[in-house]
C-alpha cells in the first residue's frame, strides 16, 4: 500500500508502474490518495505431463535428469514450480505433473523457448512423458496477495 499527497501523485504513479501493471485507489483522505496493487502480472511456461506408464521410472527421470537440465539450459527462468497432482474433487484426472517456469518478460521466454538449451529440455520432456506428450501452455499469471 502507498500514500501519496496529491501533489506528489504523478511521482507515485511513475514508481508504481515499474513494478506493477495494475492499481487501484484504496481510499481518498484529505489530500492524499492511498493506492494498492490489484496484481503482479508474471509470464511463464505451463507443462502439463499425463499420468505416465510407469510412474516410479518417470520421478526418477524427472527428478534425476530433466529437472537438472532445465536448471542448467533454461536461461532466463527466474523460478521453477513443480507440482505433482494428487487427486481432484472432480474425480480421476489425467495430469501427473505440472510444472511452471517463469520468466520475467515474454522477450526472455521467447528467447529461452528458441535456444538450443530450450528446444533440448522441451524435447527431453517428450521423452521422459511416457503416458502421452506433455502439454505446453504460454500463460500470463497475475497473483493477488493477501495478508
Amino acid at each position: 500500500m502507498y500514500v501519496v499527497e496529491i501533489g506528489h501523485r504523478a511521482i507515485l504513479e511513475s514508481i508504481l508502474a515499474q513494478e506493477y501493471q495494475t492499481l487501484r485507489i484504496r481510499t481518498v483522505q484529505d489530500d492524499k490518495i492511498v493506492f494498492e496493487p490489484m496484481g503482479i502480472r508474471d509470464v511463464k511456461i505451463v507443462v502439463i505431463y499425463p499420468r505416465p506408464h510407469d510412474e516410479e521410472a518417470f520421478e526418477k527421470a524427472y527428478k534425476d535428469e530433466h529437472i537438472p537440465m532445465a536448471e542448467q539450459k533454461l536461461k532466463g527462468m527466474t523460478r521453477l514450480v513443480a507440482t505433482k497432482v494428487l487427486n481432484s474433487p472432480q474425480g480421476k484426472v489425467t495430469a501427473y505433473r505440472i510444472a511452471e517456469v517463469h520468466f520475467s518478460s515474454m522477450d526472455e521466454l521467447n528467447r529461452c523457448l528458441e535456444s538450443e538449451g530450450g528446444q533440448e529440455v522441451v524435447a527431453h520432456a517428450t521423452k521422459i512423458s511416457t503416458g502421452g506428450a506433455p502439454l505446453l501452455l504460454i500463460c500470463e499469471e497475475e497473483s493477488f496477495v493477501y495478508w
